[in-house]
């Protein structure tokens, strides 16, 4: 039976889910964060459409709603009747449709609007973040009910907002919960895999503070011949607090509350998990001369996983080198990334980082904070060990090896949420990025056999909870 479902997959990968995939990728469903217009251009609207499309052929007896609310970015729910008389409750998965914008220039020849097989891969943006995941999900359903499996309701949930923080999700799910007050189980799609040897697990996620720091010390630019020095520049003024909250050499943040709350027991067993990972993974694009804080791999993982980070990854008040005069500045405005390990106490990791940016600005400068942004960590509850079990049997029939366990650099806020709203419900949280997915990159792209694999494996999953048959 399972090298039918497989080999179903595989066909089903190959002709109509591939092609939903490739319409999915052609539309320009940029997160809310960087399209202020995205009601108007009903990009976001589109993708969920694109998406319900697809799901209606391969399901004429599913329910597929697109929910809107307000000034709330839609999100699609998707309902396929359990195909067992099991009183089991149903399996939900989750995923988004919004995707990152274009950032830098694409290779010669791809596009992220242009969806493109290369060499086993399908490029384009949102394809592996995360828009192949909806289409694996229902792949996997589909497979089962043509061979003849049963398997529970199925649920699917497709936000539009989660590049963007997830800010409307918990108002629809909360409505959802009324009628769905249990699930069975919970599958995450929107993850990492550190090679594509065997299937991913993820076992924690960090979470994230993101604000805008402006330091302002002008009203109006002034010649700098007449004002250098005497007026400290805003870009100065910007390096001494960074200095406040974060030591450039090591990287290490000095507000102690971003660091996580973690026995040695568990550092340990983060260890070990570790040592599976291979040194020749999360290569990173460095220049030439650059030396990596840190060159071991299991401590580039820890850091990525388990350590708190600071990034800048924007700027305003900084003209271009072309656009550059002889002025001083009145201000700049920098955006701040901080990854914030699980576990952390991430509300008062924020007083104190508000307090040591905003209390006695440097020369008296005017200095604020906007567009305060953050969501804590997450820890992915344990597994059952009958559905441990269930994921190893099928990682070995897949793959010939045993499931692999990661620690996520990033965040999925919404996870807290669902959490604490399905209690005591087990997550198989996972997915496909690495390296060559480059997400959020330049020349995003998924691997199209390894996505196959996963479809595989979540058939399986899914397989595992009726443990029955019905008529086709």
């Amino acid at each position: 039976m399972n090298t039918n479902l497989d080999e179903l997959i595989r066909e089903l990968w190959i002709g109509e889910t591939l092609s939903g995939l490739k319409k999915f990728i052609s539309v320009p469903a940029i997160s809310r964060n960087f399209d202020p217009e995205w009601k108007r251009t009903g990009k976001l609207l589109e993708a969920l459409n694109t998406g319900k499309c697809w799901a209606e052929s391969l399901f004429p007896h599913g329910t597929f709603r697109i929910l809107e609310d307000q000034e709330k970015t839609p999100i699609l729910l998707a309902d396929i009747p359990a195909t067992t008389s099991s009183s089991i409750d149903p399996i939900m998965f989750y995923g988004h449709f919004d995707k990152q914008p274009i950032t830098v220039s694409w290779s010669a020849g791809l596009s992220p609007w242009v969806p493109k097989e290369k060499n086993g891969r399908l490029y384009g943006r949102g394809a592996a973040d995360d828009g192949y995941s909806f289409f694996a999900a229902l792949t996997a359903v589909a497979a089962l009910e043509r061979c003849g499996v049963a398997h529970p309701r199925i649920i699917g949930v497709i936000e539009t907002d989660e590049e963007s923080g997830s800010r409307d999700l918990p108002s629809y799910l909360k409505k959802l919960h009324s009628t769905l007050p249990s699930l069975s189980l919970l599958t995450i799609l929107d993850l990492s895999a550190i090679d594509k040897e065997r299937i991913w697990l993820t076992k924690s996620l960090r979470g994230i503070v993101k604000f805008n720091l402006c330091a302002k010390v002008l009203s109006t630019p002034v010649h700098s011949g007449t004002a250098s020095k005497i007026v400290p520049d805003s870009f100065d003024v910007i390096r001494i607090l960074l200095d406040r909250i974060q030591d450039p050499m090591t990287g290490e943040l000095k507000i102690k509350e971003f660091y996580p709350r973690i026995s040695e027991e568990q550092k340990q067993r983060i260890r070990e998990d570790l040592a599976s990972y291979h040194s020749n993974t999360n290569s990173l694009p460095t220049s030439p001369t650059l030396t990596p804080r840190f060159s071991e791999p299991k401590d580039r993982y820890f850091e990525a996983a388990w350590s708190p980070s600071l990034s800048i990854i924007g700027s305003a008040g900084l003209p271009s080198p072309q656009q550059a005069s002889a002025v001083v500045r009145p201000s700049t405005t920098i955006t701040i990334s901080i990854r914030v390990p699980p576990t952390a106490d991430i509300h008062s990791a924020v007083r104190k980082l508000k307090s040591a940016l905003l209390d006695r600005p440097p020369f008296g400068a005017e200095v604020s904070i906007s567009d305060l942004f953050f969501e804590e960590g997450f820890v992915t509850p344990e597994l059952p060990a009958s559905l441990k079990h269930e994921c190893e049997t099928a990682c070995r029939e897949i793959f010939g090896q045993p499931v692999g366990h990661c620690y996520e650099g990033g965040s999925i806020g919404i996870l807290p949420l669902l959490k604490q709203q399905y209690p005591g419900t087990p997550f198989v949280a996972t997915g496909v990025l690495g390296d060559q997915e480059n997400a959020h990159g330049p020349d995003e792209s998924l691997d199209l056999a390894y996505t196959v694999q996963l479809t595989q494996f979540l058939a399986r999953i899914f397989k595992a909870f009726p443990g029955d048959r019905y008529e086709v």
